[in-house]
């Protein structure tokens, strides 16, 4: 399966019909002429989001991203970065944007993260506040909140079961919903993988949920290597939760 028949497949899985697509892509493209670059209801979006990250280092991506998520009016920018030996701070610095909040967890030389995404989802200011959570080497287009009319009792993102390369833990809701129906699960911190489904299952019990099409959203590529660098579990299908004895898994 090629790239966009694996997008079409996730438009189909997201309950979304191609026509209904091709329609906000036509309202966003007349949008795009009256108003510029960004359609107005990316802009209307924007202007509701507070953006949160996590990183353990890997800086050669983050100097791709962030200038590429800055591009778009959101709120606020929060950064978290947990114990990195690079210097993401200096950085951040250089680029001077009063939206940014950074925040440098210490003394933590394992990547924990579902304990990091607890704690940037605990910087947001207020439980009602939406929130675009994302990781820290995804790129977004500037069509990538077109097709979303945003609302605070929705959950919004990939299907985590069905996610093209990496895009797994883009989703947006609101900073009430993730502590409401118990946040990352911390006991899951050993690996990979697992804790973003484990947290959409939970989510989705309760709250309705919306998958996207991942056709907007770009994970800058690495190998495996680089995402168990950090973490007590080198097996990368493995993120054992104490309690529920999950294990490996399909």
């Amino acid at each position: 399966m090629d790239l966009r028949e694996h997008f079409d497949d996730a438009v189909r899985m997201n309950n979304m019909s191609l026509e209904v697509v091709k329609r906000f892509d036509s309202i966003a493209s007349n949008d795009i002429n009256n108003f510029g670059e960004l359609s107005n209801l990316t802009i209307e979006n924007c202007k509701k989001l507070t953006l949160t990250t996590c990183i353990k280092d890997r800086l050669i991506f983050f100097k791709k991203s962030l200038p590429n998520w800055l591009k778009f009016p959101f709120k606020k920018i929060i950064i978290v970065d947990w114990d990195s030996s690079e210097n993401i701070k200096e950085f951040v610095d250089s680029v001077n944007d009063d939206r940014i909040v950074f925040v440098r967890v210490e003394n933590e030389p394992e990547y924990r993260h579902a304990a990091a995404r607890n704690f940037k989802m605990r910087m947001v200011e207020n439980d009602d506040d939406i929130v675009l959570s994302i990781d820290c080497d995804i790129m977004i287009t500037h069509k990538f909140l077109n097709n979303l009319f945003l609302k605070k009792d929705i959950i919004y993102t990939v299907n985590p079961k069905y996610a093209v390369n990496g895009t797994a833990g883009t989703s947006i809701f609101t900073k009430k919903i993730y502590f409401e129906c118990g946040g990352t699960n911390e006991r899951m911190n050993h690996g990979w993988g697992r804790e973003d489904i484990d947290m959409y299952d939970r989510i989705s019990q309760k709250y309705r949920c919306l998958f996207f099409s991942q056709e907007h959203i770009y994970h800058q590529p690495h190998g495996d290597e680089l995402r168990v660098k950090y973490t007590k579990e080198k097996n990368k299908w493995i993120s054992r939760d104490a309690s529920c004895g999950f294990g490996e898994y399909d």
